[in-house]
């Protein structure tokens, strides 16, 4: 049944890329009001969307399987594709893309309490939420150059969904993507490509070890 629901949310990942890799150009765009409809965009931005998209929404599956959760999963893999795409590339989260994970997501794991009648894991998803984008946000005061009001609120979003399964996972996931990060870091210095002020975008790294750490804690 896994198995099924990889392939499943691989399939709808695949199907939404051209849709996800408009947003990435149309959602950063403050001018532009009807920045959600699909813009037509180059192959490789197409390409490099879909492989992105269909990795994170393959461990979404696996780490929700076919169960309740999974739309919410889902929604975090192909909306956190678009937002990693966009902070890889200009170094910041647009708000739009943000809200609509927070609506969606939130949303999703609502009609997931309800069916399986787990309100305890909302609850403990909402104060995670809540406490991570607390201390998130104390981090961005401290460091303004290391942390965003962006990465504020995804992290937020992220500790929400991992505290679904449980607060190991959710720990798991965001120390995974500031291990990660830091892991690059030294890796562009050592090899020359960077320096002590080059700014390294801490969204993708967010997205992609928050995925991986509810696939392995499923």
């Amino acid at each position: 049944m896994r198995e099924l629901a990889v392939l499943l949310a691989a399939a709808v990942a695949l199907i939404v890329s051209p849709y996800l890799a408009s947003l990435t150009i149309t959602a950063p765009d403050r001018e532009l009001r009807s920045w959600w409809r699909p813009r037509r965009t180059s192959r490789r931005r197409y390409a490099v969307t879909a492989a992105v998209a269909v990795l994170l929404a393959a461990l979404a599956g696996a780490a929700a399987g076919l169960s309740p959760v999974l739309p919410a999963y889902l929604t975090v893999a192909v909306l956190g594709t678009a937002l990693a795409v966009v902070d890889a590339e200009q170094h910041r989260l647009p708000n739009r893309l943000l809200s609509a994970l927070a609506i969606a997501g939130t949303a999703l794991l609502t009609v997931a309490a309800g069916v399986d009648d787990s309100w305890h894991h909302l609850g403990r998803a909402a104060l995670a939420a809540l406490a991570v984008g607390a201390f998130f946000y104390l981090l961005a005061l401290a460091s303004p150059r290391s942390v965003g009001l962006g990465d504020v609120k995804l992290a937020a979003l992220l500790a929400g969904v991992l505290a679904w399964r449980s607060w190991l996972t959710a720990f798991a996931g965001l120390a995974g993507g500031f291990l990660a990060a830091g892991l690059t870091a030294l890796a562009l210095l050592a090899a020359g490509r960077a320096t002590r002020s080059t700014h390294l975008p801490l969204g993708p790294f967010l997205i992609g070890a928050a995925v991986l750490a509810a696939a392995l804690h499923s």
